[in-house]
């Protein structure tokens, strides 16, 4: 079907097709037997821009995956070391400092730590992650102290 779609179209196409075999679990010997597939109906020059895109769309669709992998390392209670009477540490080293990111991981631990009844948190990383965090964790009443 790509090799019937030219220009953006085609190379839209094949950046999808990249995307789907990796959400799916495909690997790049697979990707390129999709190649050999488009080798036989697609000129050469045709060919080259749909490589680039389907292994671009591959690559692009691994490569958020691993960094979804990677943050979700940092959720509770991997995070979360409990100290006893209500009180816990937080290690706030999350690796991803874009806001909304900070944000979101903030509020899934704050949320972790009402269900676990923490009432007190002390809590180590950048600032920008401490910061995040002593905002979400306010808003559900938990104390927050920033270690030294």
């Amino acid at each position: 079907m790509i090799e019937h779609l030219g220009g953006r179209d085609g190379h839209n196409a094949a950046a999808l097709l990249g995307r789907l075999i990796a959400a799916r679990g495909g690997s790049a010997s697979f990707v390129s037997s999709e190649l050999d597939a488009l080798a036989s109906s697609t000129s050469a020059d045709e060919l080259a821009t749909l490589r680039a895109a389907l292994f671009e769309g591959y690559a692009q669709a691994m490569s958020e995956e691993s960094l979804a992998i990677r943050d979700a390392c940092w959720d509770p209670p991997s995070c979360v070391v409990q100290l006893g009477d209500g009180h816990a540490t937080i290690a706030a080293g999350f690796p991803n400092d874009a806001p909304e990111a900070l944000s979101a991981w903030a509020d899934r631990v704050a949320a972790w730590l009402v269900r676990a009844k923490v009432k007190r948190i002390t809590a180590s990383g950048c600032e920008a992650t401490r910061r995040a965090l002593e905002e979400a964790v306010s808003t559900v009443g938990v104390q927050f102290e920033a270690s030294r």
